[in-house]
């Protein structure tokens, strides 16, 4: 009887993660939005941040398509952009995990466009920290003006998510790191 219900349990979490597979792998519909595009657009947006404030002379290649980790520089991009446009040191401090999907990607690099907006003009220092903390990234951004007081950012405007939540200085980006269900 013991095997039978772990045979069934089995079953049922085998069938539970080819479920969230399906939805995964399947088409959006109608009206949805689809990640992979959203990422693909922001890469582009990206790149020509990249080649318009950043680049010192003309590139050849797109940058973000030989990264190793293209979320990773397209987050050093934003930086750089940053510290071209304010004259502020801007620093990244990033932890991240290869392999997250691309609508962790853009969550990541919109919600660290959004703060660093915020933090930069009014920084003399700021630095961009992005973690992996178990199934979740955070995401946060620390100033400081030039009497070395802190410049922290306010609460970005969002609506109530399931998949971000307002921490210190920053969001949590709620199982935006989880790992791809088994094939």
């Amino acid at each position: 009887a013991e095997h039978r219900a772990e045979a069934i349990e089995r079953r049922a979490a085998d069938a539970a993660v080819a479920a969230a597979a399906a939805i995964d792998d399947a088409p959006p519909a109608a009206g949805e939005l689809d990640a992979q595009i959203v990422w693909a657009l922001e890469r582009s947006r990206t790149e020509r941040t990249w080649r318009q404030s950043v680049a010192v002379g003309p590139t050849g290649q797109p940058i973000l398509a030989t990264a190793e980790d293209p979320l990773y520089e397209a987050l050093q991009i934003e930086l750089d952009a940053a510290r071209e446009e304010v004259g502020a040191v801007v620093e990244l401090d990033a932890e991240l995990r290869p392999g997250l999907s691309a609508a962790a990607n853009v969550l990541v690099l919109r919600a660290a466009q959004e703060l660093l907006a915020d933090v930069v003009r009014r920084s003399e220092s700021t630095t961009l920290r992005v973690r992996v903390e178990g199934n979740d990234v955070v995401v946060t951004v620390e100033g400081e003006d030039e009497e070395g007081r802190p410049v922290l950012p306010g609460p970005l405007p969002l609506p109530p998510s399931a998949a971000i939540a307002p921490c210190a200085n920053g969001v949590r980006l709620r199982n935006a790191a989880a790992p791809a269900p088994d094939p």
